[in-house]
């Protein structure tokens, strides 16, 4: 997402402001998640995933019941959903998109991003090989995608295309052909 010498920069001043919280002692332990969250995602881009997965470990341990918590975790769980599958942990992949699926829900009014968790649910049910509940994941992003954005969105365009793809792996003639005079696939 971001340039090499961009994510340097970052990475610098998002490890200093850890040390400065570190060094205050009295600071919420949101600042720490947060500082956190970034720093797992930059490694994450980095492709060093033991490092992300520490910083989102952490996250983890850190979080509460507080809307802010909750609204990281849902991204957190995503980016951990990511990193077990890069590491062919597809089971648990699976589990953690449906973790940021479940929190997600929890701030549907203050979230619009359960249609890519789904598509990530999707995914990695596709990955694992399992093509009914793909499907299903793909159905409900596709749904969700047309609620918030409308037919002609292209987040919801693509949202149907997975799900076309889907369908005509799993050889459902008449699903595909209504998506496509539906989407104008």
């Amino acid at each position: 997402r971001a340039n090499k010498e961009t994510l340097v920069k970052a990475k610098k001043y998002y490890d200093d402001a850890l040390k400065i919280y570190t060094n205050l002692g009295n600071v919420s332990q949101s600042r720490f998640i947060h500082v956190h969250t970034y720093l797992g995602e930059i490694a994450y881009y980095e492709g060093k995933y033991d490092e992300s997965m520490e910083h989102f470990e952490e996250c983890l341990r850190r979080s509460d019941d507080s809307e802010k918590s909750k609204k990281l975790l849902e991204e957190i769980y995503s980016f951990v959903g990511a990193i077990k599958l890069k590491q062919n942990k597809v089971e648990e992949g699976v589990k953690f998109y449906e973790k940021a699926v479940d929190v997600c829900k929890g701030l549907e009014n203050k979230s619009k991003h359960l249609d890519y968790h789904y598509q990530n649910l999707g995914a990695a049910y596709k990955k694992k090989g399992d093509f009914e509940k793909a499907k299903e994941a793909y159905e409900k992003a596709l749904d969700f995608a047309e609620r918030e954005h409308g037919k002609k969105d292209e987040r919801t365009l693509k949202n149907a295309k997975q799900l076309l793809q889907m369908v005509s792996k799993l050889d459902l003639k008449d699903a595909a052909e209504k998506l496509k005079s539906r989407y104008e696939l």
